[in-house]
């Protein structure tokens, strides 16, 4: 549906002179649209990143002063926003790697269980700090 109104609004608003054929157009078009559809592994693994590094984010933030961080990146004392900061561009990527058409030969989805195992982890661990101050 948004392929063919796409291509619709493309075709009017070229220039009656334009040396580009509609198959030119549909062809552009359905590169852009080339990998907008995840895989079943790839939902299932953004979702379950999502998930832990929220939860690795909400652990660390609700850790009182006696626990030190240990993400070598931010130091061992960042704040919320620079934690929160780092997931959004880690999360970003991940979601640019599912939906970049030079990626989809590649077992993508490979990246995001890595990426919920390492930080389901991290969450459990600060989970079970004696600085951390609870759900």
């Amino acid at each position: 549906m948004i392929r063919a109104l796409l291509i619709c609004v493309v075709m009017a608003l070229a220039p009656a002179a334009s040396a580009a054929s509609r198959a030119e157009v549909e062809y552009e078009i359905n590169g852009a649209f080339e990998r907008s559809e995840w895989t079943r592994a790839e939902r299932r693994a953004f979702a379950l990143s999502l998930v832990a590094n929220a939860l690795d984010v909400y652990t660390s933030i609700r850790s009182d002063d006696r626990c030190v961080e240990t993400n070598p990146i931010l130091g061992r004392d960042p704040s919320a926003a620079q934690l929160i900061g780092v997931k959004v561009l880690a999360i970003g990527f991940e979601w640019w790697l599912y939906s970049s058409p030079r990626t989809s030969h590649y077992p993508t989805h490979v990246y995001g269980y890595t990426s919920a195992a390492i930080h389901g982890w991290a969450a459990w661990s600060n989970s079970r700090n004696r600085c951390f101050r609870g759900w």
